[in-house]
């Protein structure tokens, strides 16, 4: 195997699709004993039979339905995940959505109330939560951001607002942990070709159009795959990056400096 996870536990929240999902399939194929987790029962078995299928051990996942805005449910989560596999030793932090949020809405401080709940409070929840584990495993906390904490985009400042707040909070707690030996580190990804934007409501012709759009955005002309986060997760969480921790890695196909917009 490239990376070596074997005897690890791995938490990634929002696993049952997109990035989630490509980063719990990567981290059983290096032999991970993976936790998979989301709120559709059906995507939550699925994903954990393929990485059954992966796993070079031929290790089941756990399968944990959660709302991570649900206390009880965050609660049961890590209880499950450390109860299953006796430690935590990696804790990716990456479900998150995006609801439109202009300031011309009438609804746009309830959309924020919303983002905000699973995009920044569940974040830190679950890591509170973790972290006693973690410590004692010094483990990895791998928050998933976005450039879109970096770079303002028109309609979505909630969005834009809980990713900046994701990407300090990595740094603060970076600095907090680093001597119990735990590294902190964010991902803060470009366009992916996932569900995202089906889940905030477009069609088909502007999923299309979204997606055209971020590609041509990308100096290399190339739109992200969930993969390519996942690649990126294994990397810091692995011996080759022991030097990197309270870092905010971008991970976008050059985006982040290119003159068009995020999205439209």
């Amino acid at each position: 195997m490239k990376y070596n996870f074997t005897g690890k536990s791995v938490l990634v929240t929002g696993s049952s699709s997109g990035i989630g999902e490509a980063i719990a399939k990567r981290f059983a194929e290096y032999g991970a004993n993976v936790t998979v987790t989301g709120r559709n029962a059906d995507n939550v078995a699925r994903v954990a039979a393929a990485c059954y299928q992966i796993s070079p051990y031929k290790i089941r996942p756990q399968e944990v339905i959660a709302d991570l805005t649900i206390e009880a449910d965050a609660k049961r989560l890590v209880k499950d995940c450390v109860d299953r596999f006796g430690r935590l030793d990696v804790l990716v932090n990456n479900a998150g959505f995006a609801l439109i949020t202009s300031v011309l809405d009438p609804q746009s401080l309830t959309n924020f109330d919303k983002v905000s709940s699973l995009d920044v409070r569940s974040v830190v929840n679950v890591t509170l939560m973790a972290t006693p584990h973690l410590i004692e495993s010094k483990g990895n906390i791998v928050n998933i951001s976005s450039i879109c904490g970096l770079k303002p985009l028109a309609g979505f400042y909630a969005y834009c607002m809980a990713k900046a707040s994701v990407d300090m909070f990595t740094k603060c707690i970076a600095l907090e942990l680093g001597p119990s030996g735990v590294r902190v580190n964010s991902i803060n990804s470009g366009g992916v070709k996932s569900n995202f934007f089906n889940a905030i409501g477009m069609t088909k012709e502007q999923v299309a159009a979204q997606e055209e759009m971020l590609r041509s955005s990308s100096p290399i002309n190339l739109l992200g795959e969930p993969t390519d986060i996942a690649d990126m997760v294994i990397f810091v969480c692995s011996n080759d990056a022991k030097y990197i921790t309270g870092s905010n890695l971008v991970v976008d196909g050059g985006t982040l400096h290119s003159a068009l917009a995020v999205a439209k």
